[in-house]
């Protein structure tokens, strides 16, 4: 119930502000890719508006940060198995950033970022399509969340550890192919 709770938390959240769609630039398309990351779920655009409604206290959206918030100060990796929504929570709060009128003396949103990375580098996915397929979305947004402060070598090494499991899942068993082409 709290992995649901959680999740629902940061996808209203995100999902409450409007919605930008990306795909590559050299295939012929309606919509193109932003360059910059992050870039899934959340953009500069997105986070400038996730900021302000995180810190009026009228919304709703500041009662759920307050929740995600409260969750990562308490989060400690010497006691949590490591997760992918765990993750997910995290990277969240370092990509939004410091929202303002919160407290960021237990840790920073930095902090919240080095321990998301610290988690994508131990988590393994899936290789059942079900679960593949459940815990997808939230590695994909981790990693592109993570992008930029993540290193070089934590790129690949997650990227390498991805790869032959979404390899696996495009030759058809139940993912309908909505993973090939995966790359960073």
């Amino acid at each position: 119930i709290f992995i649901v709770t959680i999740t629902f938390t940061i996808l209203t959240i995100c999902c409450t502000s409007s919605y930008d769609v990306s795909a590559e630039k050299d295939i012929k398309s309606t919509y193109n890719i932003i360059k910059a990351h992050p870039r899934i779920f959340l953009t500069p655009k997105r986070i400038q508006e996730i900021k302000y409604k995180c810190s009026n206290q009228k919304n709703s959206q500041a009662k759920y940060y307050s929740f995600l918030k409260a969750f990562a100060d308490k989060y400690n990796p010497e006691i949590n198995k490591p997760h992918i929504i765990n993750c997910f929570c995290l990277a969240f709060l370092y990509a939004a950033g410091d929202i303002p009128g919160q407290d960021y003396s237990i840790r920073t949103t930095k902090d919240y970022g080095k321990l998301a990375v610290d988690i994508l580098l131990q988590v393994k996915p899936s290789e059942v399509a079900s679960g593949f397929a459940e815990q997808a979305p939230f590695f994909i947004a981790s990693y592109d969340w993570l992008f930029n402060l993540m290193t070089p070598s934590q790129r690949a090494q997650i990227f390498e550890r991805f790869s032959p499991v979404i390899d696996k899942m495009k030759g058809g068993t139940g993912t309908s192919g909505r993973y090939r082409g995966a790359a960073e």
